[in-house]
């Protein structure tokens, strides 16, 4: 073992120390054990922040148990810890003790999402006159802050109860969901069925109308209410920019 695992292997906690620390004064084993348990305390905090739905609807105890185990397996791979989390979808999906709440996975995706619309690019918002113009032939496609979650769980219920803004009980019915930052601060929005097809299919083909063609499931009215809600919080720009993936 390489100095740098073993050292890395001490900071998840395995129950030992560096070769090099273990056989020095204890001195210096006691400024490794307070280094190894500020790096947890940071990095939990940092799910913490990340991710606090998935904290509330699991109470904070239950969370900080997955955090744990959550940096265990995941030490960070970037010094932004603003990114730190970004497995934590499918860890939870598969993280025992919890199946009977499938649904979590897809909160935390919603969560992953808010987070990179809010440090997502700027650009420049297209209004319906760009766009119906008669001189203007480029192609469109959703700002770089938009995130499109699909799920087969009712997430939007789920996140609007969650975050107090709803106390009606929850549908039965999958939804799929669009993250839009109108200004500053991006807002979940829900979508109609149909509605991720045809912002998938708008982000590969650049054009409304081939867009609308493949989404066989949008209605017409469903289609004008989504794309006025794209219009008025500036989501619509020109494809020239890296269109935004489905997460």
């Amino acid at each position: 073992m390489t100095f740098q695992s073993d050292f890395t292997a001490a900071l998840r906690g395995k129950n030992h120390l560096p070769q090099q620390i273990a056989h020095g004064p204890s001195t210096a084993q006691a400024r490794f054990a307070i280094y190894r348990n500020n790096l947890i305390v940071g990095l939990r905090d940092a799910l913490r922040t990340g991710f606090p739905v998935l904290r509330k609807i699991l109470g904070a105890d239950n969370f900080d148990l997955i955090a744990r185990a959550y940096i265990d397996a995941h030490l960070p791979d970037t010094p932004v810890m603003a990114e730190y989390g970004a497995d934590m979808p499918g860890f939870i999906a598969t993280f025992p003790g919890i199946e009977d709440m499938p649904y979590l996975a897809d909160i935390a995706r919603i969560e992953q999402g808010l987070r990179r619309a809010y440090h997502a690019a700027d650009h420049h918002a297209m209004d319906a006159n760009e766009i119906m113009a008669p001189d203007y032939d480029g192609q469109l496609t959703l700002a770089p802050s938009v995130q499109i979650i699909t799920s087969k769980f009712p997430i939007f219920d789920i996140w609007q109860f969650a975050t107090d803004q709803s106390d009606q009980p929850t549908t039965a019915q999958a939804q799929d969901v669009m993250i839009i930052r109108p200004e500053f601060d991006p807002v979940v929005h829900p979508l109609p069925i149909g509605g991720a097809a045809f912002l998938n299919a708008l982000i590969e083909t650049g054009s409304i109308t081939d867009a609308v063609v493949q989404s066989t499931d949008l209605s017409e009215t469903c289609f004008q209410n989504l794309f006025a809600v794209l219009l008025v919080n500036g989501a619509i720009t020109m494809r020239a920019l890296v269109p935004p993936k489905e997460i």
